[in-house]
């Protein structure tokens, strides 16, 4: 502690404080528990010998605080807590060579971020998983997000959401959406199967929604198999069924669902497909 290092350093026990301006690799046995980084820090998964099992098994580096001001390139280890100034990329270990890291049954090493602060945009690769921390800035996602706040925009290009509470702006082009409390805006490229939405959700010609509570507006331009909606829908495509306590406005087809409040606009209902609680407005 109070000691600054210039150099590189490879950590193979605990850093538990220190200012930090050169590289740090945290190695898959080891431990930042504290400290000051300016320069990059990677924090590496490995393979460890098990002698009871004599078998090679994977390790995992942890971060569990400290202050990043800096890169830091989480391969496929585990990040617990600290102050992330600098971008995050969790992603799958890999070998030195740029190979998935496996061990001797093939299992492979995704990274896991369960809580931080990050105030600069955080990158989470394939199969990898966030399920915990206060995320400041963009959040661009190809593996899975189970819990956390994100206050910035949200990408996600692929893997699923099942909790977690988002305030910025979420863009789903090909994730499988199961959960989780959308305060912002929502434009929907594939599947929304569960949440609840407070913002405006756009649903386009590629979306799909099956389930989920929808307190906002909602356009659709492609397909709502379910859900409980208590905004108002303007339908362009197809409403095969749900419950709408709001306006709904039928530009589209509609073959089935349930509906509390008026339907307006020249679109097609199909012959006893809904239930009205209302009087219809043609």
């Amino acid at each position: 502690k109070g000691t600054t290092f210039s150099d590189a350093v490879y950590n193979y026990g605990t850093i538990s404080g220190g200012v930090f301006t050169g590289d740090v690799t945290n190695q898959e046995t080891a431990t930042i528990s504290g400290g000051t980084f300016t320069g990059a820090v990677t924090n590496n998964a490995g393979i460890t010998y098990d002698f009871q099992s004599q078998t090679n098994i994977l390790s995992q580096g942890k971060i569990t605080g400290g202050d990043f001001q800096c890169l830091v390139t989480n391969n496929g280890a585990s990040i617990e807590n600290g102050t992330f100034t600098g971008k995050v990329t969790n992603q799958m270990a890999l070998n030195a060579d740029g190979t998935v890291l496996e061990d001797s049954l093939g299992n492979k090493s995704p990274g896991l971020i369960s809580g931080g602060t990050f105030e600069r945009p955080v990158t989470n690769d394939a199969d990898c998983t966030i399920s915990g921390g206060k995320f400041q800035s963009t959040v661009t996602s190809e593996g899975y997000l189970e819990d956390g706040n994100f206050n910035g925009d949200v990408t996600l290009n692929n893997g699923g959401v099942t909790g977690g509470v988002f305030k910025g702006t979420v863009n789903n082009k090909a994730s499988y959406v199961a959960g989780g409390t959308f305060n912002g805006n929502v434009i929907n490229d594939f599947l929304l199967a569960g949440g609840t939405y407070h913002g405006t959700v756009t649903n386009t010609a590629k979306g799909k929604i099956d389930k989920g509570t929808f307190l906002g507006d909602v356009t659709n331009n492609g397909q709502i198999n379910g859900g409980t909606y208590k905004g108002n829908v303007i339908n362009n495509a197809v409403l095969t069924d749900g419950t709408y306590k709001g306006k709904v406005t039928n530009n589209g087809q509609i073959n089935g669902g349930t509906f509390s409040g008026a339907i307006t606009g020249t679109g097609t209902i199909a012959e006893n497909a809904v239930k009205l609680t209302v009087s219809f407005q043609p």
